[in-house]
């Protein structure tokens, strides 16, 4: 059975080397279905301009920027959340269509759809012994 694989490079960290700005891998859930796969990725404060998605050599990396709110004649008393770059890495099998995959965000959750390529059949001619 082929399966999606987190990557094995953390480049989470390695940006966090680069930048000083706090990198965190954000939450995901991956589901298989019929005809591919879904990855939900949980970035909270990512905007559609703060995203950016590539896939090059199976590996499909995830990178976002959350911003905060900026809300006219409001000012953060307190906050629990901590604005963060985000960045994740998959190793995609062999068998995704990887010109057919597609992305939507809704309210800071990411939906990369994974379908898998279409099985050609070729006509064959059996011969009869």
């Amino acid at each position: 059975m082929t399966t999606l694989a987190v990557a094995e490079k953390n480049t989470a960290c390695q940006a966090a080397q680069a930048n000083k700005r706090r990198v965190a891998v954000p939450r995901y859930e991956i589901y298989s279905r019929e005809g591919g796969y879904e990855i939900l990725a949980h970035m909270p404060g990512v905007q559609a301009g703060g995203l950016a998605i590539e896939l090059e050599n199976r590996t499909l990396t995830i990178k976002g920027s959350a911003t905060p709110l900026d809300l006219e004649g409001f000012k953060p008393l307190y906050t629990e959340f901590a604005f963060a770059d985000y960045e994740a890495a998959f190793r995609i099998p062999a068998d995704v269509d990887d010109e057919k995959v597609t992305a939507n965000l809704d309210r800071s959750v990411l939906s990369l759809n994974l379908p898998l390529r279409g099985r050609e059949s070729k006509a064959i001619k059996v011969n009869v012994a």
